[in-house]
């Protein structure tokens, strides 16, 4: 089989959006703004996305689409949501809405919902209300079974796409008891309800993402045959949860998309400011803040990467890795554009100036990533409440061998390796105490040296590699340690103040580990001014300095030159911030 890219799609559909620095371009950063500042939804861009087939990556292959890799889907959700995050978050939202489908629907809602999406209608997915928040366990939007039909009484609230789309993914309660058996899921196409029985409530006004449609709707008895039931009755929750572990990971493409921009918009402003006689990029600690954001960015590829990936390889453990992703990849880099922006100064703030304003509207609008698909608190809830049983599994016997372990992570972390079909069935609530990447941590302190001798990397880079890898480790340890010791203490994981701070410093090492197994099993499709690993070792320390702010394991001086260069090359060449080469529409 010919290696084929997975971002090869990616690039054609930038291509398409043209020039984001061209004022008249549909999909220009003038327009963004233009739009969000009118509070206007962005149908003529929707309306090319449908165009330029977009909508057929939201629908599996088996179902007539072309969803093959859940990295493919990610990354061209990357590149729209680098143009626009409101257009990337209102036309990806027929994803989420449709997933559920995917998962436990019959053949029949497939297919259906297959040929809805492809004839360009949006589907919604209406959970939360605004009495219980995120408990969606506690919904007052109930379905009552009668013979062969239910009647669906209650409002949904804060629903992206609520008013625009055809079809709902519905969750109500169906059993008075209440508790995680007590919701079902339907799918519901408005057009076979009786109008009079629902109604949309308007639009509401929010901080950012202001031109998309975040409504709800209201149910007065509104009749829906049992066919719309999706999966089995009251099992709705764990549809849902399921659901979470598909789309949280896709959720970090819309902050590497949008981060992206406010790095690019940066480091342009810092080449072409002049100040004290000389650029602001001249400047050393400007260019420390600069080169800091672009590891971020290499940073959270890698761990979204990897998870998009093990969707198709290992999916009995995306319980615990998309919430990890979904954790660390959003509120890093909102941290990131935070920081970024004081390279910018006042010019961050303002809304029509530099850049369109785009900086600005990014600033507001990649706030809301962190609360798509469970909120930053409930991610960590979920990390938390698993760290006992992860820790308990390392002191019985070892289930797989090393070279076992090895070869699953080559499969998810190898771009040239080609991704099994997406198995839905084989998602599960919990990884059951297996985590194969903080395994291979472990496993790369004991392999390293072999490793890093059969690919002539340099002593001194070695070295270092070396010693980042093993304090990772001896982290790793200490965060057994620490998780032994709440278990002592019977404490309740989920809700801990403790083992929250745990779940964190976890997080940091799921994105060490994935940033270096991304490496190691790409070296050969790099180039080779990353194929040399030196973004790695800031990568590592970089991870590292956030468990331990004041300790330096290395000096990071050695690699800074280079992987500044590396940052302002891309930029040269017109190329996403991103490990591989994927090439950006010419630009002005």
């Amino acid at each position: 089989m010919v290696y084929r890219p997975f971002y090869m799609q990616a690039e054609l559909l930038e291509q398409a959006l043209g020039d984001p620095f061209d004022p008249a371009g549909l999909f220009s950063f003038h327009r963004a703004v233009e739009v969000d500042e009118r509070e206007e939804f962005p149908a003529g861009a929707c309306q090319f996305l449908d165009q330029e087939g977009v909508p057929d990556y939201y629908i599996p292959a088996r179902y007539g689409g072309r969803l093959q890799g859940f990295d493919e889907v990610w990354l061209l959700l990357r590149v729209i949501a680098r143009r626009d995050l409101s257009v990337a978050i209102a036309h990806s939202k027929t994803f989420l809405g449709a997933a559920p489908i995917w998962i436990a629907g019959t053949p029949r809602q497939r297919l259906d919902l297959a040929r809805r999406i492809q004839a360009g209608e949006a589907i919604a997915l209406a959970l939360t209300e605004e009495a219980h928040g995120s408990d969606l366990a506690a919904s007052d939007c109930v379905a009552r079974k009668i013979h062969q039909h239910y009647l669906v009484s209650g409002t949904k609230w804060l629903v992206n796409n609520a008013t625009r789309s055809s079809t709902l993914s519905l969750l109500c309660r169906t059993r008075a008891s209440g508790g995680p058996l007590s919701t079902s899921l339907f799918s519901i196409a408005k057009q076979q309800l009786d109008a009079a029985t629902y109604r949309h409530l308007p639009k509401i006004k929010t901080h950012g993402i202001r031109a998309i449609d975040i409504s709800g709707i209201h149910f007065e008895n509104a009749m829906i045959h049992e066919q719309a039931l999706v999966g089995k009755e009251h099992h709705g929750l764990e549809y849902l949860f399921k659901t979470f572990q598909i789309t949280r990971p896709l959720c970090s493409a819309l902050s590497l998309g949008a981060a992206d921009t406010a790095l690019r918009l940066t480091v342009k402003f810092s080449q072409e400011r002049r100040i004290y006689g000389d650029t602001v990029f001249a400047i050393p600690a400007a260019r420390q803040e600069l080169v800091n954001a672009f590891i971020d960015l290499l940073i959270c590829e890698c761990l979204a990467l990897f998870t998009a990936r093990a969707l198709h390889v290992l999916p009995e453990q995306m319980s615990l890795w998309s919430a990890v992703t979904k954790y660390f990849v959003p509120t890093v880099l909102e941290d990131m554009v935070r920081n970024t922006s004081t390279i910018l100064g006042a010019r961050y703030y303002l809304r029509d100036h530099y850049g369109f304003g785009m900086f600005q509207k990014i600033v507001r609008d990649i706030a809301i990533v962190s609360l798509f698909d469970g909120s930053t608190r409930l991610n960590l809830s979920l990390i938390a409440s698993q760290l006992g049983q992860l820790t308990q599994q390392k002191g019985d016997r070892v289930q797989s061998s090393p070279e076992e372990i090895m070869a699953r992570l080559c499969a998810v972390c190898s771009i040239q390796s080609t991704l099994p079909e997406f198995e839905p069935e084989k998602l599960a609530l919990t990884n059951r105490g297996r985590d194969e990447l903080q395994t291979g941590l472990a496993i790369a302190a004991r392999q390293l040296e072999s490793q890093l001798a059969k690919m002539e990397v340099p002593r001194s880079l070695a070295l270092d590699l070396g010693l980042l890898i093993h304090s990772l480790a001896q982290v790793q340890q200490e965060v057994d340690q620490a998780v032994s010791s709440l278990l002592v203490q019977q404490e309740e994981m989920r809700v801990s103040a403790r083992a929250f701070e745990i779940s964190k410093t976890f997080c940091i090492l799921h994105a060490a580990a994935a940033c270096y197994y991304i490496w190691l099993f790409n070296r050969q499709v790099l180039s080779a001014d990353l194929a040399s690993g030196e973004w790695l070792v800031l990568c590592l320390n970089r991870l590292l300095k956030r468990v331990s702010p004041q300790k330096d394991i290395i000096s990071s001086a050695p690699y800074q030159e280079h992987v500044s260069a590396l940052l302002v090359q891309r930029l040269e060449k017109n190329c996403l911030f991103s490990i591989f080469p994927v090439q950006l529409a010419p630009s002005l």
